[in-house]
């Protein structure tokens, strides 16, 4: 009965640790500080996903989970050579969406959603910058890809004054 509950609830339950379906948060749900907090990041991911959330500029939240899987597919299709340049330049975006979305969610978990949107930097520049200024992204991409990606970016009006990376992982970025 009680796991019926929580399933109408959008939870799912192992052990009390709970992951939150609609945020895809994890926290044990016998520890009211860790409930706070799921409920805090709750609302930010869901106001985020409705409000601004767009596929060009600003990519919607998915799931770590979700993501690690984008993530591995994508890279399996970079390193197939007999995948098209479009399959590429997909994959790598999908690479990039992920590493986008990890450095934004550091932000958003620690600063009001407009402080978020506010300084961290929008997809296109994020991925231009990565491309321009992140040695190790040149060793996943070709330079055929990385152009064409650079090309979709400035047709996004991609802006990369300003953005400075964490030593941190390398993957995330702020704007001054």
């Amino acid at each position: 009965m009680k796991e019926e509950n929580e399933k109408k609830k959008g939870m799912k339950n192992l052990n009390n640790t709970v992951t939150c379906i609609d945020c895809g948060c994890t926290y044990v749900h016998s520890r009211p500080g860790e409930r706070i907090v799921h409920g805090y990041r709750h609302k930010k991911i869901l106001s985020y996903n409705a409000y601004h959330a767009d596929d060009n500029k600003w990519p919607t939240y998915i799931f770590f989970e979700v993501r690690k899987e984008i993530g591995k597919r994508a890279y399996q299709i970079l390193c197939t050579d007999n995948k098209s340049m479009k399959e590429k330049e997909k994959a790598a975006l999908e690479i990039f969406r992920v590493w986008w979305l990890t450095s934004f969610e550091s932000l958003l978990f620690s600063a009001s959603l407009s402080r978020t949107l506010e300084t961290h930097p929008d997809f296109p520049s994020y991925v231009l910058s990565a491309i321009k200024e992140q040695d190790y992204v040149q060793g996943i991409l070709t330079k055929e890809v990385s152009e064409s990606l650079a090309a979709w970016a400035n047709k996004r009006h991609a802006n990369t004054k300003g953005i400075r990376w964490s030593s941190l992982g390398r993957l995330l970025a702020r704007k001054k």
